[in-house]
């Protein structure tokens, strides 16, 4: 009987934790798209800084070349414009 007390009390724990997760996930989802809206370019960059550090945290060597890549061509077109 203690045993079965012990994994209802798991259980519960464990639905919480799933149900605490599914309102984090809303709230993430929600600030990213009011984000959009009140302030489109800072919200592209965060999100274009997390898929580059993704890449370079799971690849670190295409990822890397890529970030040098970026900053070629931001160096490039910075030159070209003065």
């Amino acid at each position: 009987m203690k045993i079965t007390g012990y994994l209802l009390g798991i259980c519960l724990i464990l639905a919480a934790f799933h149900a605490a997760l599914t309102v984090l996930t809303y709230l993430i989802i929600g600030s990213i798209v009011i984000g959009f809206i009140t302030r489109p370019w800072e919200t592209l960059g965060m999100l274009t800084a997390i898929v580059v550090l993704g890449l370079v945290s799971r690849y670190p060597l295409p990822g890397a070349l890529l970030i040098l890549a970026i900053c070629f061509v931001g160096a490039m077109s910075k030159a070209e414009s003065t």
